[in-house]
């Protein structure tokens, strides 16, 4: 799973026609930091960037959109889209695609949670 990670990320460096305008290293977390990735695992990681400026950031935060979009496409990523009316009258919804290789969505990814915090910075930030 590291390698097929590093693989879309190059793949989206190239894609996005731009060096990284820093050095930068991607770091696992969760499962993928402690060596214990197994099918179905979500993908949790960050980009540490050596120079913080916003140019730098807003490079990798489209870095971190195309691996997302890249990882989805994969047809792991879970979309509850067909709504489902329990018997109880509670509503949820189910999914085409099955819940495996996908972005972390408790918010351990470079985006992190929109309006409060990313997870791309200097390792002093």
């Amino acid at each position: 799973y590291k390698k097929l990670l590093r693989t879309i990320l190059f793949d989206c460096i190239e894609i996005s026609g731009q060096r990284p305008p820093t050095r930068f290293a991607m770091a696992g977390l969760g499962s993928m930091s402690r060596d214990e990735m197994a099918p179905y695992s979500d993908v949790e990681f960050i980009f540490l960037i050596e120079e913080g400026s916003e140019e730098n950031k807003t490079y990798f935060r489209s870095i971190a959109r195309l691996m997302a979009l890249k990882i989805a496409n994969l047809g792991e990523t879970e979309f509850k889209i067909i709504p489902i009316q329990a018997n109880d009258g509670e509503s949820s919804a189910k999914s085409f695609s099955p819940n495996g290789f996908s972005m972390d969505i408790g918010g351990l990814s470079p985006l992190g949670k929109e309006g409060i915090y990313e997870l791309i910075g200097t390792p002093q930030e």
